[in-house]
């Protein structure tokens, strides 16, 4: 008697829930393992072990500086500096940075806008010494008192008052005398700790004598006239006074003049930080109008963050660099070291945050999309004989398998541009679940 075996395959709703559940419990080890592995990916990359130990070198360096720094900026001059103004030095240009002749305050005195202006004048020495020859009244004018003595005697022209850094914080330099530019100045007072008038690295204040020809202006405005106001009215009078070197001028407040140096970094780093936010937006916005993207959605937005942090991080590093250079300790090294350190470095900087900024765009476009690793491995092909039937081209690939990037040696044609393509998730072959199970009867 023949029997016949036949082989059919039964589902039951047991049976599929046990599908859905393995499918979920396999996508989750799977997230899992692939998120292990980028991690591992990431520890063990030598571009990220060496950013890392640069990173903690500079800030273990840097750390004292930059605190001291941020006080100096953020903390003030030891009053409120906000009520008090003065004109930016970028926006005068006569023969000294900054500075005007007499002449032109002259001019400046027929305002409306001013309460009070008065002059000073600064003063810089070969050994370092930063000091302001000040007109009587600048010292008053901040409402501070001396920590210790008197402030400038009045028709006094050689008397002088420290700063509580220049004296560290001895009450027996009242009294000395001190060597200014061949000349001898008697000690009166020393200030309250962290006390500035306009330059932030000068430590002595000494009358301001007749033949000063290089004047800076400090002053307070009426009573509900705005630092616009002001600037407008002071620069009418220039052109009309034909001080045409004065027509652009910017009054701004002594908290606007302390932070200057700061927002100088700041507001050259923000546009080049919103230039790589810009290109991250018109990447998604691309990839959104893709109508079958080879990867997802949430891998896309890892790929576009990694972009922005990594450009975050660089603008952060030149931040602290700037801050570290604009410290006057540093200045002062590096003017003694060559006297033109500082114009080079300024340069150098400038340089650097472009250059840094097209390099971490230029970087982005050869890492992988999925697990942001630099690709390997470019292999060449095309002929440059056949453009239009095998153009040349380089692929280079992830070192984990993720995907190929086609990177076109012309761009003659739309079609011409760097294409991705994902290679299928190694994971679902390791932790493939098999087929479904079957019965045989």
């Amino acid at each position: 008697m023949a029997h016949s075996t036949s082989n059919t395959q039964i589902v039951t709703p047991a049976m599929m829930a046990m599908k859905v559940n393995g499918s979920a419990a396999t996508q989750k080890r799977n997230n899992i393992a692939g998120g292990i592995v980028q991690l591992d990916m990431l520890v063990e990359s030598r571009g990220w072990r060496a950013a890392s130990a640069l990173v903690v070198f500079i800030a273990i360096f840097s750390l004292p500086i930059v605190t001291s720094n941020l006080r100096r900026l953020f903390v003030g001059r030891g009053y409120d500096d906000s009520r008090l103004v003065t004109i930016d030095r970028d926006t005068v240009h006569y023969n000294s940075y900054g500075a005007v002749p007499p002449m032109v305050i002259s001019v400046w005195k027929r305002n409306y806008s001013f309460q009070t202006m008065l002059t000073l004048e600064r003063w810089t020495f070969g050994d370092g010494t930063h000091a302001e020859r000040v007109s009587p009244g600048v010292l008053e004018l901040t409402g501070v008192r001396p920590w210790r003595g008197t402030l400038l005697p009045p028709n006094e022209s050689h008397a002088a008052v420290l700063s509580f850094e220049f004296a560290a914080g001895d009450e027996t330099w009242i009294g000395r005398k001190i060597h200014l530019g061949l000349q001898d100045f008697q000690v009166t007072g020393i200030m309250p700790p962290d006390f500035r008038v306009l330059s932030r690295e000068s430590d002595v204040w000494v009358p301001l004598p007749a033949s000063a020809e290089r004047l800076e202006i400090i002053g307070t405005l009426r009573p509900g006239i705005s630092p616009e106001d002001a600037q407008t009215e002071l620069r009418a009078l220039s052109v009309a006074w034909r001080q045409a070197k004065a027509r652009k001028l910017e009054v701004i407040t002594l908290k606007q003049n302390r932070q200057d140096d700061l927002w100088f970094a700041f507001s050259l780093l923000k546009w080049n930080f919103g230039f790589v936010c810009l290109v991250a937006i018109g990447a998604l916005a691309r990839f959104l109008r893709l109508p079958a993207p080879n990867i997802t959605l949430s891998v896309q937005l890892r790929y576009l963050g990694f972009l922005v942090l990594k450009s975050l991080v660089i603008f952060t590093a030149l931040t602290l660099f700037w801050i570290v250079m604009v410290d006057p300790d540093v200045q002062k090294f590096l003017t003694d070291l060559a006297g033109w350190a500082m114009p080079i470095l300024f340069w150098a900087f400038l340089l650097a945050s472009w250059g840094l900024t097209g390099w971490s765009l230029r970087d982005q476009q050869n890492r992988c999309r999925t697990c942001c690793e630099r690709l390997r491995m470019p292999v060449h092909s095309g002929l440059w004989s056949s453009l239009v039937i095998d153009r040349p081209r380089t692929e280079y690939i992830c070192p984990y398998g993720h995907g190929t990037l086609y990177v076109p040696g012309t761009k003659l044609l739309d079609i011409d541009s760097v294409n991705w393509t994902s290679n299928r998730d190694f994971w679902h072959e390791l932790f493939d679940e098999g087929s479904v199970p079957t019965s045989t009867s």
